[in-house]
């Protein structure tokens, strides 16, 4: 529920601060809630994770990025 309540005040904050950099901010709201042995699911780095209700631009992940990125384009 903690995770949920900072991935929500960091798109909040996104919003209201879009110059900001969005890995700058997922440091400061997320990655800290992060479990000692967590991984990103796609990267496998243990500076960052996937996590529900985070929007992908938000998330530090250059893979995740190129993941959304070729779902997006049209078959």
């Amino acid at each position: 529920m903690l995770r949920q309540t900072m991935a929500n005040l960091m798109a909040i904050a996104q919003r209201e601060l879009d110059d900001t950099d969005p890995a700058t901010l997922y440091r400061r709201f997320l990655a800290w809630t992060l479990e000692p042995d967590q991984r990103c699911a796609i990267c496998g780095s243990r500076r960052h994770a996937v996590i529900p209700g985070v929007p992908p631009r938000l998330i530090p992940c250059d893979g995740l990025r190129a993941v959304v990125a070729d779902s997006d384009r049209p078959a």
